[in-house]
């Protein structure tokens, strides 16, 4: 890739710095970051991004495959941040992620009920009593329901 070729005025999303900048695909996965030539020259990453990755990925290093390990490692020792402090903000994520799966959960709950023969029901769509979403469900019990019925072969 020709740099100048391509290269906006811009914020390096690395480094933080006003420059002229490429947007191309990261490392750390489906998304595209904005680098700076010397960013983009080292392979340093964006430090929030690979945060948000490998939180999702699991912990780190013991679930991230030596390649990410590798690139990590790089962009930390880049960006002058510790392996110590990044696990830290890695597994504050986590935590972050699952306080706010649990207020989704807590959340759907209240709108959503449990028929008699086990399904659920919430605002127009459905999961049948083995948890098989049916979509569309304009029926407030599985019992009554000619697809769940159908499905019994009854």
């Amino acid at each position: 890739m020709n740099f100048e070729q391509y290269c906006r005025p811009g914020t390096c999303e690395v480094c933080g710095k006003e420059t002229d900048v490429v947007v191309v695909a990261s490392m750390m996965g489906p998304i595209s970051c904005a680098y700076c030539r010397d960013c983009l020259d080292a392979g340093a990453e964006p430090y929030e991004v690979m945060v948000s990755y490998i939180a999702c990925a699991g912990h780190f290093p013991d679930g991230v495959n030596s390649t990410y390990q590798e690139i990590i490692r790089s962009s930390l020792a880049y960006l002058n941040k510790t392996e110590e402090q990044f696990i830290e903000d890695v597994d504050r994520q986590i935590r972050e992620i699952d306080e706010q799966y649990a207020r989704y959960v807590e959340e759907a709950q209240k709108h959503t009920f449990k028929d008699p023969v086990g399904g659920w029901h919430e605002g127009g769509c459905g999961w049948d009593p083995d948890g098989e979403p049916c979509g569309e469900c304009s029926n407030s019990n599985c019992g009554e329901c000619i697809v769940w019925l159908r499905k019994q072969n009854r």
